[in-house]
């Protein structure tokens, strides 16, 4: 049985090695988007049915959270009994899938959660986007209400995606959220450039 301080030192470990193994593949995905080069990853294994001209950058884990409701049903009797009252009450609470693999594509995010269900995020359903990767989270607001939060040592190609995908190709090489990204910014302005 090993002690709790080394499998603390074993995750920590694990998550500086994604986190940088991510950076590179976020970089790499930069160029990718500025240059119009489309790396096309087989996801057969995913059993995800891609859409018309949608092409797989990359796949990456990522905690899931989701903005839901709660609801439930107050009864409120007054002092004397006489007077009962039922209330409807909604409360906003942010719901965790737990870590999924997600597909970064052309067109959207998409992960398929343990019951088999498939969640869908598209970035043309995008309104807003919030990038930390020093929090290591991204957060996407949509259309209708919608918020959703990504998190993770692995986040970096999600915000790379979102950001290219929801702001154009050219934000990846001044948007300020990808700074700890742009340790070499040659290879993006070469691309532009050639």
């Amino acid at each position: 049985m090993t002690s709790k301080r080394k499998r603390l030192g074993q995750y920590r470990a694990w998550c500086d090695h994604t986190r940088a193994l991510a950076y590179d593949n976020a970089r790499a995905l930069a160029v990718a988007i500025v240059g119009a080069d489309q790396p096309a990853l087989r996801i057969y294994d995913f059993g995800i049915v891609l859409g018309e001209g949608e092409v797989v950058w990359q796949r990456t884990p990522a905690d899931y959270w989701w903005r839901g409701q709660q609801t439930w049903t107050e009864q409120r009797t007054s002092y004397n009994g006489g007077r009962s009252t039922l209330t409807n009450i909604r409360r906003p609470v942010l719901n965790c899938a737990g870590t999924l693999e997600w597909l970064i594509t052309n067109q959207r995010l998409v992960a398929r959660e343990p019951t088999g269900e498939v969640i869908s995020i598209y970035w043309t359903a995008i309104e807003a986007v919030g990038i930390d990767l020093t929090a290591e989270v991204v957060v996407l607001d949509g259309a209708d209400g919608y918020h959703g939060e990504l998190r993770g040592p692995a986040i970096a190609p999600v915000a790379v995606a979102a950001i290219g995908c929801c702001h154009g190709p050219y934000a990846l090489l001044d948007h300020p959220a990808l700074a700890a990204l742009r340790a070499q910014p040659a290879h993006l302005m070469e691309v532009l450039k050639g």
